[in-house]
């Protein structure tokens, strides 16, 4: 998307891997349960080696658009200090002291969304992150076909604790968006917006 026209900025979602996610070309130690293991920002802090890399790879995307670095997988304040703090290391390298980039975070997990009101302070923008937050309220795999009538972003539960994130984050004047296959269902979109996403 380089030197499209109109492009102003680009949000780009840090490593996220573990999970459901394990690439061919980089070495992952094997996990009991990869889903609740060290994925996303948790594999990320465990190598700032490579999340620095990653980073300085994404600044220089700043000559040509606004740059909005996103953080997968956060499940405390904790994660999200220990990630600020990389990002601050990367920015006095490359000597970037004024317009620095945004920086967001994926919910992704219930324990973020219960305590959204404590990242808001710290933060420029939230993405829902639809798929996992299910999975993860109802602890159901969503990859697992008998398991599949829990995957429901129809129930009242999941929805007021949504709705309680969204007010939080209008509250507070930060950007929400949503991700997911429910934010790709018709319905599901439509529940998203009715809730103020």
């Amino acid at each position: 998307i380089f030197g499209v026209e109109g492009i102003e900025s680009v949000t780009v979602r840090l490593l996220d891997m573990g999970g459901d996610k394990l690439p061919v070309y980089m070495q992952m130690a094997e996990e009991t349960d990869p889903q609740l293991g060290c994925r996303g920002i948790r594999f990320l802090l465990s190598r700032p080696d490579l999340m620095k890399k990653q980073i300085r790879a994404i600044l220089t995307a700043r000559r040509t658009f606004r740059v909005r670095l996103l953080l997968p997988f956060i499940s405390t304040v904790d994660d999200l200090t220990a990630a600020r703090e990389i990002i601050q290391e990367v920015l006095a390298e490359v000597k970037i002291t004024g317009d620095s980039p945004s920086v967001g975070i994926m919910i992704e997990v219930p324990s973020a969304a219960l305590s959204i009101e404590r990242f808001l302070p710290k933060i420029d923008f939230v993405c829902l992150g639809t798929n996992d937050l299910i999975q993860y309220f109802f602890a159901a795999n969503r990859d697992q076909a008998d398991l599949q009538k829990y995957n429901r972003f129809t129930h009242p539960a999941f929805l007021k604790m949504l709705k309680a994130v969204i007010c939080s984050c209008e509250n507070h004047n930060t950007h929400l968006t949503a991700c997911g296959e429910m934010a790709s269902d018709s319905l599901g979109c439509c529940l998203l917006a009715a809730l103020g996403a």
